[in-house]
């Protein structure tokens, strides 16, 4: 499968869409319902592609405080390290633990991988009376000196030698099926959907159950599990952390319009929108999110007809048996992924 570029289509314009405006949650149109801006990989994610003809205000709030707003402190972790700014235009500090011969201790990293703030580290001497160990910047460690110096004037201070082996560690750990995790991405699947084939197609019924799981969590069958097939990953290998990605899905030969969805690179989702989808040729429609830059891009896929059919029966197979199993495997590749990407951002000395 090789990917060429495709530029973006246009757009109504906003007077058309108050005009023909309803949303795709609550089925509801203008005037009982106001459009909103919304971004369909969260704007707190780094979401750039945004649509204002698809999801009202009233609906646009519910999916943010009832799904997005539970993830994001899980994916905190990942805000950071990869450099991705939020609302106020901030990027967190990464927490880790720094290790060295024989201290170990709490530590914050920027989005390059360096400790800018000093961090002292209770001790003892070899009498056995408190002491402090500062470790970090030269000028934070001196001005960090100069306070705990003001504090407590009996100290004395005196150079050490830098460890010769200091080390980092920092670890994440993503719960994929939980609920809020899986209805992300099915909201990522079925805004993006929308916003290509229109709020009047999607309010047709073979969509409620994927409409209710969304905004309710109702979820009578399975629609939303972790990919753990390597085929799979390996659709995205190339595609490496940070970016955010969806891709639907369907075949004349299926009755399953779907997609995979993958958020930062190294949690991959599938998504059934519909069951009882009737496809008069294959489709396939990328989008691509580059959270550090807020681009998005949507590529023309090129494959031959049966390589854009997925195993849907498969992938639900596997994750309704196993959800655990599931889990453990797409950690695994996350972490494995993850590892590649900071082996190459941050080398080692």
């Amino acid at each position: 499968m090789s990917i060429a570029s495709r530029a973006p289509t246009g757009s109504k314009s906003l007077v058309e869409r108050r005009m023909t405006f309803s949303c795709i949650y609550c089925l509801k149109s203008a005037p009982d319902v106001a459009p909103s801006e919304a971004h369909i990989v969260p704007f707190v994610m780094g979401g750039s592609t945004a649509t204002q003809d698809t999801v009202c205000l009233v609906c646009n709030s519910a999916v943010n405080q009832r799904i997005e707003m539970r993830t994001l402190d899980s994916f905190l972790f990942f805000q950071s390290v990869f450099g991705i700014r939020g609302r106020r235009n901030a990027i967190r500090k990464v927490p880790g633990v720094l290790e060295t011969e024989d201290l170990k201790a709490m530590v914050s990293l920027n989005e390059y991988g360096e400790i800018n703030d000093a961090t002292v580290i209770p001790t003892k001497d070899k009498d056995g009376k408190p002491s402090y160990y500062i470790f970090g910047p030269l000028e934070s460690v001196e001005e960090k000196r100069r306070m705990l110096s003001e504090r407590y004037p009996h100290l004395k201070w005196e150079e050490t030698p830098r460890p010769s082996k200091a080390t980092v560690w920092i670890d994440f750990d993503v719960r994929l099926g939980a609920s809020e995790f899986r209805r992300v991405a099915a909201k990522i699947a079925f805004e993006y959907f929308a916003s290509l084939r229109g709020a009047s197609f999607v309010a047709h019924s073979e969509f409620d159950a994927i409409r209710r799981f969304i905004i309710e969590g109702d979820e009578p069958e399975c629609l939303v599990g972790v990919v753990s097939d390597r085929k799979q990953f390996d659709l995205f290998r190339e595609l490496g952390p940070p970016h955010h990605t969806v891709w639907l899905v369907s075949h004349p030969f299926d009755h399953i319009l779907g997609a995979i969805v993958g958020l930062y690179g190294l949690f991959y989702f599938w998504v059934i929108l519909s069951s009882r989808y009737t496809a008069l040729g294959p489709m396939d429609e990328m989008l691509i999110e580059y959270p550090q830059k807020r681009e998005a891009e949507r590529p023309l896929l090129r494959a031959q007809i049966g390589d854009l059919r997925l195993p849907w029966a498969n992938m639900v197979a596997a994750y309704t048996s196993d959800p655990g199993g599931c889990e453990k495997t797409s950690m695994a590749f996350a972490r494995e992924k993850f590892n590649a990407f900071a082996d190459e951002a941050y080398p080692r000395e």
